[in-house]
């Protein structure tokens, strides 16, 4: 977590490779103030990861997995089903020793439901 406005960890997440990276707050909600590091420049990059070293600031580094969008799934839009190409996440957890899941679809790629993702169903086989 880059909780710390100290010089060596600032320095250590300047050398890292942003492609490999999001930056997101620490107490964010709703999607906001994510940025993912492969899809800006090198100049913005290196502004939020200075924002994120201001003793305000609380932000987390998060390694990027790329996810492919899934091809063709099926959603409900005004009573008819459409096809569409959806990014998906799945949460994991654990209530009362048993597993649960939460699944979402977004055709972006933050995945969140104030961006406008909808939740999809978890099937287990």
């Amino acid at each position: 977590a880059l909780t710390s406005p100290c010089s060596r960890v600032e320095s250590l997440a300047r050398q890292i490779d942003k492609d490999e990276f999001i930056l997101k707050p620490n107490y964010g909600f709703g999607g906001e103030k994510i940025t993912i590091g492969k899809y800006v420049s090198n100049n913005v990059w290196k502004k939020k990861i200075s924002n994120a070293f201001k003793k305000e600031n609380k932000y987390v580094l998060q390694v990027y997995e790329e996810e492919k969008p899934l091809k063709n799934y099926p959603v409900f839009v005004n009573e008819i089903i459409k096809n569409i190409n959806a990014y998906p996440s799945l949460g994991i957890f654990c209530i009362n020793n048993n597993f649960a899941f939460h699944g979402r679809i977004s055709q972006k790629r933050i995945v969140n439901v104030c961006k406008g993702a909808v939740l999809a169903p978890v099937v287990l086989r």
